[in-house]
């Protein structure tokens, strides 16, 4: 008796279990919305910099990062010449090989740009490194640093070949 209720009943049964069903998704909608404009859900750019070396004239450095970034020179002029090597094994190219940029300002200057970030895939920093050395007159010590492109300056280095004839 009890079969043969559930089956003469099933249409309104199926009807009230979606009528239901739309109910709840009109309530959950609003509620989402409301979470994920509370949740960022977006990764800061990250930058890790270890400074290798400073001899006259030629400083190094390892990075690993998680967005493009840039290398500023700061407080002296001059002319400048970038070599990028990815060391690691999760690495990737962000650029040109070769750059050279010539700084006509003593204001934070972009004298590199990287196009990627280093990471290839997913791995520890060091396997996610590149090796960035930055070739300049010995005689000027230029404070250079390592940012994200989202902090960097807009003032840009001329290319090397403007100044020469």
């Amino acid at each position: 008796m009890k079969f043969k209720t559930l089956k003469a009943h099933r249409w309104k049964i199926l009807g009230g279990w979606v009528a239901i069903e739309l109910i709840s998704v009109a309530i959950a909608m609003p509620a989402m919305a409301n979470l994920t404009d509370r949740v960022e859900l977006n990764v800061p750019p990250i930058v890790i910099v270890k400074d290798l070396s400073r001899a006259p004239g030629v400083s190094t450095f390892q990075v690993a990062s998680n967005t493009p970034f840039a290398v500023i020179s700061e407080g002296r002029l001059g002319e400048f010449s970038i070599s990028i090597e990815a060391t690691g094994v999760n690495s990737q190219s962000v650029g040109a090989d070769q750059a050279c940029a010539v700084s006509t300002s003593r204001q934070p200057t972009r004298i590199y740009t990287s196009r990627n970030k280093t990471a290839a895939r997913r791995g520890s920093p060091d396997s996610q490194s590149i090796m960035i050395t930055v070739s300049h007159d010995e005689m000027i010590k230029p404070t250079l640093s390592i940012v994200p492109m989202i902090d960097a300056p807009a003032l840009l280095a001329l290319p090397c070949q403007i100044g020469k004839s």
